[in-house]
């Protein structure tokens, strides 16, 4: 998600998943060296993500892999899984 760009989709696009068994993983816009013209300005931080998508449906922390960079999240009511 990139601020500006499409972040002010994310609850349509959790809400759209929500149900269908089909996992949603969200990944932060970031540097990839000089090929893309990255801002932190522009970057939506997964913690920002969180909050908004948890303030419209609670989240509970998630099962955890070790070694995993994902962090795992699940919608309190049971209808679907974050990663």
């Amino acid at each position: 998600m990139q601020r500006g760009v499409n972040d002010h989709t994310v609850l349509d696009l959790i809400g759209h998943f929500r149900g269908t068994g089909i996992v949603v993983r969200l990944i932060e816009y970031m540097d990839v060296g000089n090929r893309n013209d990255w801002k932190p300005a522009e970057v939506v931080p997964s913690r920002e993500l969180i909050e908004r998508i948890g303030a419209r449906w609670p989240l509970l922390p998630g099962s955890q892999y070790r070694g995993e960079v994902a962090r795992r999240y699940v919608f309190q009511d049971g209808a679907a899984r974050l990663d």
